[in-house]
Formats: structure tokens, sequence, C-alpha cells
């Protein structure tokens, strides 16, 4: 039971018709909610159920109340939702665009871009108040993203179920059954209903899933790619038992202050936390040349990732710097407050773009560097190394950082024995 198989023509310019039309109408969707969010009044929870990680008016009127920077804080929010939509967009696209020709890769961008449209976002919810007419086709983009879910978790990275028996055909067969039936039931009731709960046994059994396919299928490449997916669906897993916290600790109706401090300091962690996923599925792809796309994704992981830096320290400088000045002058809101932000902000701009472009090519772009001079800083400390042990890892580690092959063979000759084979795998 696979997903690797090519298609033939027509099935493939059918496939990607479909996903074309599916992807626009889920975007469509996403930019519906982010307008009524900026632009209809924050919902009351008091008449209906709202998401636990969502602002309300009742939390708005609460951070009033508290001293914080209420609007501040409801634009960081919604800024917040809006980069990660485009993350998500952007690796979506990417992956269409170069590796359109067979079902998984097709399978795994739509799965991004539902990820980022509905699923991690509360646009959703502010389509079904804004506008009753879309819910139709919001179910429709629910019914497809959710069994696309299920495949992502137990076929990545290479279209093949792991373990491939009876059993777990059956499961996943479900998986797929029940979301396709259910729709967005998961994720739009307050409740813990029981289709939350087989969600995060769903989760559950995609992170077992790919800790056994580590453990006992995957070569030395495939183990590389399966770390950062286990790290991403870690991620995922951790967003669902937060937001169970929320939803039974700090429910959003009736608000109180400790729900407030709870959300300022999860609201942040959820936002990383969300990105792992997308940004394990990017790592795989750069670090181990998963569907081969690494250097079309450079610029976009650079300033995403400098984006997201620089916008959680401006609303945390904020936040930080408008209480201290409320403690000090008695004034509820300062411009001064604003201004110095971004100012602070303005300066650190050049030096953390560098920061950020060095950590991207050191972990991802070795080749950039310096080969010539690689060789020398070896040179110059094989000159004082007197364990061959020792010297012979330092060289195959050098020829690994410059070259990158796929496998090292090195010959050692012995006056006593025909020869000596050292052989490392290189993923």
């Amino acid at each position: 039971m696979t997903l690797t198989n090519r298609l033939s023509e027509r099935s493939l310019l059918l496939a990607r018709a479909f996903w074309i039309l599916g992807s626009l109408v889920a975007v469509a969707l996403w930019l519906a909610g982010a307008y009524a969010n900026f632009s209809a009044p924050l919902p009351s929870c008091a008449g209906s159920p709202c998401d636990p990680f969502a602002l309300s008016l009742e939390d708005f009127a609460m951070m009033r109340s508290l001293g914080l920077p209420a609007r501040s804080l409801f634009v960081f929010w919604q800024a917040g939702g809006l980069l990660i939509g485009v993350f998500f967009f952007a690796t979506a696209g990417l992956i269409f665009w170069r590796r359109s020709d067979d079902i998984f890769s097709l399978v795994v961008s739509f799965f991004l871009v539902f990820l980022g449209a509905v699923a991690f976002t509360e646009f959703d919810d502010a389509v079904n108040r804004a506008f009753p007419i879309l819910r139709g086709p919001l179910n429709v983009v629910f019914i497809l993203g959710w069994p696309a879910m299920v495949l992502v978790f137990f076929y990545f990275p290479d279209g093949r179920l792991v373990p491939d028996r009876p059993w777990m055909r059956w499961g996943v067969l479900l998986f797929l059954a029940f979301f396709a039936v259910q729709g967005a039931g998961p994720v739009r009731s307050l409740q813990i209903n029981p289709a939350a709960l087989v969600l995060l046994v769903l989760v559950g059994s995609g992170l077992w899933s790919q800790v056994h396919r580590y453990r006992r299928v995957s070569g030395p490449a495939q183990k590389q790619q399966t770390k950062w997916v286990i790290l991403g669906l870690a991620g995922a897993a951790i967003v669902m038992m937060l937001w169970i916290r929320m939803a039974i600790l700090h429910p959003p109706y009736p608000t109180s202050a400790e729900r407030i401090y709870n959300l300022l300091w999860v609201r942040p962690v959820i936002i990383i936390l969300i990105s792992f996923l997308p940004l394990t599925i990017v790592f795989s792809i750069l670090r181990y040349r998963l569907w081969d796309i690494d250097i079309l994704i450079r610029r976009t992981l650079t300033y995403g990732m400098l984006t997201g830096i620089l916008l959680a320290g401006y609303f945390s400088g904020i936040v930080i710097l408008q209480v201290l000045f409320s403690n000090v002058t008695g004034e509820a809101r300062s411009p001064l407050v604003t201004v110095l932000s971004t100012l602070v902000i303005a300066g650190l701009f050049n030096s953390m773009r560098r920061r950020v472009q060095d950590f991207i090519d050191r972990r991802f772009f070795r080749s950039k560097f310096d080969a010539e001079q690689t060789l020398l800083h070896f040179a110059a400390a094989a000159r004082d190394e007197v364990d061959l042990e020792a010297l012979t890892v330092a060289l195959l580690g050098v020829v690994d950082e410059t070259v990158q092959p796929e496998r090292i063979s090195l010959w050692l000759s012995d006056s006593h024995s025909p020869a000596e084979i050292r052989n490392a795998s290189v993923s």
C-alpha cells in the first residue's frame, strides 16, 4: 500500500487541477476569514463556544482592565495568524511546483495548505460568523484536509505505509473514513468531544509510526528526514495538549486574569510549535534533499525566520515597556513605547539578518563556505594530532563538509596486512 506511483499524463492533469481548485478555495476562505477578523468586532463567547486560543470581546476588555496594550496584542494575534498562513502556503506551493508529478507530493502540499488556511488558525471561525454562506466550501476543505493529514502522518517521507500490515491498513482506512464524515468537527467545538480525542489518537499513532519507521525500516538518509518529522509531530501533539489544557483550566467564558496571562505566553508558544511541522518538512528538504528544492526555499526560510523573530521581539518589547511606563508614569498607554520599540527593531534588523543568514547557511548550505579555508584548518590541526583514529574521523568530517559525498571510503596502507578499509555513510 504505497503512494509513490507516477501518474499518467491525463490523471496528472486532473490531479493538478483538483489540487489547484482545492487550494484556491482554501486560500480564499483564509483571506475572507482574515478580512472578517480585522474588520468585524471581536466575538463574544457569552452565547456561543469559542476556540480556547482565540481572542474574544471579553478577553479584550479584561486586557484593558489589567492595563495591558490590548490593541497591540490584538494586532499581534492577527499578524501571527497571517505569517503562519503565508509560510504554509509558500512551502506547499514550492513542493507542488517541483514535484506535482507523483501522488504523495500532492497530498503533502495540500496538507500544508489545509493547515495554514483553516486547521491552525481562527480565521475559519471568523468565516462562520461573518459569511454563513461559505460554510459549505469550508466543510469541503475540512473533509479533504483531515484525510490528507492522516496520509502524511503514516506515509511520510517516502509514500510507503510503515509498518505495512493488514491491521495498520485498516487503521488508516478507519481514520480516513472518520475524518471524511466528521469534517470540521474536531476543531470547531470547544468541548472535548470524541472527534477531538480521535484526532489526538491520530497524532499519537502517526508519531509512533514515524518512530517505528526510524528504528526498523529507514536507511541513513531517511532516518535524518524522520528525525525532523518526529519533531514536527511532537510539536503538533503539544499544541493539542495545550488546547485541551486551555479549554479545561482557562475557558474563554467566563474570562479571567489567569486566562489572559496564560494566553500571553501560550500564544507565542503555539505559534512556534505550529510552525514546527512545515519547518521540519522544509528542513528535511533542505538538509537531506527530500524532493530536491533546497535553493528555492533559502530566502523564504531566512526572511520568514527573521520576520518571526523581529515580530515577536517588537510586540514583546511593547508589552514589557508599556507595563514599565505604566508603573512609572501612571499612564495606561504611551506612544513613546511604540516609537522606542520601532527604533530598537530597526537598529537590530541588519545584525539579525546576518545572524539568521549565517545560521541558515551553516546548517543547510555548507558548500557556501570556503572549502580551502576548511582544508587549511584541518592541515593545521593534523600537524599536532598523533591518534590515527581521531585523525581518520577528522578527515572524514572535512571531506563530508567540503565535498558532501553520499559515501566515503578511506584506505590506509599497512605493511603487515594487505589493506584496511574504513567506510562511512554520509547522508
